[in-house]
């Protein structure tokens, strides 16, 4: 019984070992990149557009957002009536 005892001490020990090499060691994702802090901020250029394209774009924006959120409103609402429908039917039939 002390010589089973003494294989798990021994592991325990050499598991705090590497443990506390773990925690001494230097992270590598921790570090700071100095490549990548100086870089300096890229500028973006865009083609300037009359108001009747930007308006067309923003027309087209809305009316995306609006089928969106149709659509999502048509599942949520037949997801419900199915819940609805399985519960009426577990409670009529089971």
């Amino acid at each position: 019984m002390l010589l089973s005892s003494a294989g798990h001490v021994a592991d325990m020990i050499s598991r705090m070992k590497n443990n506390r090499s773990l925690r001494k060691k230097k992270a590598y994702f921790n570090t700071e990149d100095p490549i990548v802090l100086k870089e300096k901020h890229r500028n973006l250029y865009f083609k300037k557009v009359s108001r009747e394209t930007k308006g067309r774009f923003l027309n087209k924006i809305s009316l995306q957002t609006t089928k969106r959120k149709r659509y999502e409103r048509i599942v949520l609402a037949a997801m419900a009536i199915i819940m609805i429908a399985f519960i009426w039917y577990l409670k009529n039939y089971t």
